[in-house]
C-alpha cells in the first residue's frame, strides 16, 4: 500500500510539474505576443508621428497656396464682380422699361373701361329718359311707370291728373 501511495503522490507531483510547465509555456507565449504587439504599437505610433509631421507640412503649404490664390483671385474676382454689376444694372433698366410699359398699358386699359362705361350709362339714360322705358334682354322694365312722383316732377314729365 505504501507503494500505491508513492505512485499516487508521484503522479500528482508529475501532474503539477506538467501543469506548471504548460503555465510557463503559456506565459512565455503571452510575453512574446505582448512584446510583438508592443513593437507593432510602437511602429504605428512612429507612423502616426510621421503622418502628423507631413500633415503639418501640408497645412503650411496649403496656407501659402491660399495666400497666393487670394492675391490671384482678387484680380479675377474684381473683373467678375464688375461684369455682374453691369449685368444687374442692365436687368434693372430692363425692369424699369417693363414697368413703364405696364403702367402705360394700365392707363390705356383704365381709359378704355371708363369710356365704355360712360357710353353704356349714356345709352341707358337716353333710352330711359327719351322713351320712358328700358328694355333688358327683350324684357320691358317699364321704369317710367315705376318712377316716383318726385323724379317725374324733376324730369318735368309729371302726369296731369
Amino acid at each position: 500500500m505504501s507503494e500505491d501511495i508513492v505512485k499516487v503522490v508521484g503522479t500528482l507531483f508529475l501532474g503539477i510539474v506538467a501543469l506548471m510547465f504548460v503555465g510557463l509555456l503559456l506565459q512565455v507565449g503571452n510575453a512574446l505576443t505582448c512584446a510583438n504587439e508592443k513593437a507593432i504599437i510602437a511602429q504605428q505610433q512612429n507612423e502616426i508621428a510621421t503622418l502628423k509631421a507631413q500633415n503639418d507640412n501640408l497645412q503650411g503649404r496649403l496656407g501659402d497656396c491660399r495666400a497666393e490664390n487670394e492675391q490671384l483671385m482678387t484680380k479675377r474676382d474684381f473683373e467678375n464682380l464688375k461684369q455682374e454689376v453691369q449685368n444687374v444694372e442692365m436687368q434693372i433698366n430692363n425692369t424699369r422699361n417693363e414697368i413703364s410699359v405696364l403702367n402705360t398699358n394700365l392707363v390705356n386699359n383704365i381709359t378704355v373701361v371708363q369710356v365704355t362705361f360712360a357710353i353704356g350709362i349714356g345709352i341707358v339714360l337716353f333710352e330711359l329718359f327719351e322713351f320712358g322705358t328700358l328694355t333688358f334682354f327683350g324684357y320691358d322694365l317699364n321704369l317710367k311707370r315705376k318712377l316716383s312722383s318726385r323724379v317725374r316732377k324733376w324730369l318735368g314729365k309729371e302726369k296731369k291728373e
